[in-house]
């Protein structure tokens, strides 16, 4: 998907205009609290087996995980979209 400047974004396989702005605020943060959370779980599922395993504690390591986990997606989901819509 890219946007042309013209507010409407395309898809670039069939070149099928898709109505909205793809570029608003609201869309990036929506990208990058989806990307944060999706990471989020990851991270803390294996925060949480790693903490009880090495001795930390499933509790500590899971937070541990799920924080780093939702600011590393929250910062690949702002370089997605800023790839999509200004580059």
């Amino acid at each position: 998907m890219r946007n042309f400047g013209s507010g409407l974004v395309y898809n670039l396989n069939d070149s099928t205009p898709v109505y909205g702005n793809a570029c608003g605020f609201n869309d990036f943060m929506s990208h990058m609290n989806a990307q944060g959370f999706d990471y989020a779980v990851a991270g803390g599922l294996t925060g949480a087996a790693m903490g009880a395993i090495t001795g930390p504690g499933a509790l500590m390591g899971g937070i541990t995980g799920a924080t780093t986990g939702f600011l590393g997606g929250f910062g690949l989901g702002f370089a997605q979209k800023a790839h999509e819509c200004w580059f």
